[in-house]
Parts: C-alpha cells; sequence; structure tokens
C-alpha cells in the first residue's frame, strides 16, 4: 500500500523470504507507530502472530492474534489460534479455535475484508 512504514514494508518482506530478521522491523514498526492507527490493520498482528509462530514465541503471538479479534472477527486470527493452541497440547482450546475460524469465515470475515477497511 502506498504510504505505508517503511519498517513494516522491510518486515513483510524479510518474512517473505524466511529471514527472520523481520521481527526486528516488526519491533521498529510498533515502536514507531501510533498505536490507535496500527489497530486499523489487523493484518499487521495477524502477519506478526504467524512470525513469532514459526519463531516458537507461542504464548506472545497468541497475544498478537488476539489484538485484531478485539475490534473485529476476523477467521485467521482464530485459525492461528488453534494452530498455536494445538502445538501446546490444548486440544480443546484448539478445537473452538478452529470452530470459530470457520465460523467467521462463514460470515465472510478474513483479512482481505480487513484491508478494504483501511484502504
Amino acid at each position: 500500500m502506498q504510504g505505508e512504514n517503511i519498517n513494516y514494508l522491510l518486515a513483510i518482506s524479510y518474512q517473505g523470504l524466511g529471514n527472520y530478521k523481520s521481527k526486528d522491523y516488526y519491533e521498529k514498526f510498533f515502536e514507531t507507530t501510533d498505536s490507535a492507527t496500527s489497530y486499523l490493520k489487523s493484518i499487521i498482528y495477524v502477519n506478526y502472530g504467524t512470525l513469532l509462530e514459526k519463531l516458537n514465541f507461542n504464548q506472545e503471538a497468541l497475544k498478537q492474534y488476539n489484538i485484531p479479534l478485539k475490534g473485529h472477527f476476523i477467521s485467521e486470527a482464530y485459525f492461528h489460534m488453534g494452530e498455536v493452541y494445538e502445538k501446546l497440547g490444548r486440544k480443546d482450546s484448539a478445537i473452538f479455535y478452529y470452530k470459530e475460524a470457520l465460523k467467521q469465515y462463514d460470515k465472510g470475515s478474513k483479512l482481505k475484508d480487513a484491508l478494504q477497511l483501511i484502504i
């Protein structure tokens, strides 16, 4: 997107390449961005959560996935929470979040829709 924060662009670029130095750029992004503004961009928290999940920072990933769920019900955030709970051996929680992801997806609540809110 035009006018996007350079630290976020670097973070997702490095993440796409599988280079986990992207974590540093996410941290810089959050340090330099007004939380009220970044809150509108649910995709940022889901992307950062997936990075943290790959790095096995599971509790921190759950925190990132929870942020967009405070204002929106985004199926991807629920799905990834299910993945983390499954990794942690919490089968009941994983099933709950997988079911919620399907429910929200069926309602049409997904990141594509969240992106339309900020364009």
